[in-house]
């Protein structure tokens, strides 16, 4: 009877052992967390860098005949600001049309067209003032502001696809009056900014 308690015993001990190591395994995690910032390359094409707008008349509105197709080339997307940088020799984009030397410049973008880039040509009325303008009220040259598409929403160019080009186009609207009749230069900045 001994033999047969302590055989008991000894398979008891043997199914308690082996159903405690299947119990007492345990897991343990560890996270790591890697931090990097992207390289990526911000970088802009235009199609020209000069608009020959030829003569206009005095206190006339005009939009530009050609674009200026901006592509995106670099490695991120993102969105852009323009400015004057220059407004002229005598002329003052500070200063309402009405105002001798006075005038006002306004920007907006379009998407492009591979078969006729004067079919997405926008009218002079298809510039909204606030959004499209150059100028801000008591604000002198470099300031910066979105450049927009005609339902006032900000240009964001992706760095390939069907949204890496855009056609910009431009409004001006010429001094009611001027002091001489010298062609003026007006010098245009356009910042691209990562998304």
């Amino acid at each position: 009877m001994r033999k047969m308690i302590l055989g008991m015993m000894v398979v008891i001990g043997l199914l308690g052992m082996m159903a405690g190591t299947g119990m007492c395994t345990s897991t343990d995690t560890a996270h790591i967390l890697l931090l990097v910032t992207p390289n990526a390359i911000v970088d802009l094409s235009i199609s020209t860098g000069t608009i020959v707008l030829g003569v206009v008349d005095v206190g006339k509105s005009t939009v530009t005949w050609q674009s200026v197709v901006m592509t995106n080339i670099g490695s991120t997307g993102f969105t852009l600001e323009k400015t004057v940088m220059t407004d002229g020799d005598l002329w003052d984009i500070t200063a309402a049309p009405a105002i001798e030397n006075g005038f006002n410049l306004f920007a907006m973008a379009t998407s492009t067209s591979a078969t006729n880039p004067f079919l997405m040509r926008p009218s002079i009325t298809d510039f909204e003032t606030a959004a499209s303008s150059f100028n801000k009220a008591g604000v002198g040259l470099s300031y910066l502001n979105a450049l927009t598409y005609i339902d006032k929403t900000k240009v964001n160019m992706a760095p390939t696809g069907s949204t890496s080009k855009k056609n910009i186009w431009f409004r001006l609207d010429m001094p009611t009056k001027v002091s001489n009749t010298n062609q003026q230069s007006i010098n245009v900045r356009l910042k691209a900014s990562t998304n």
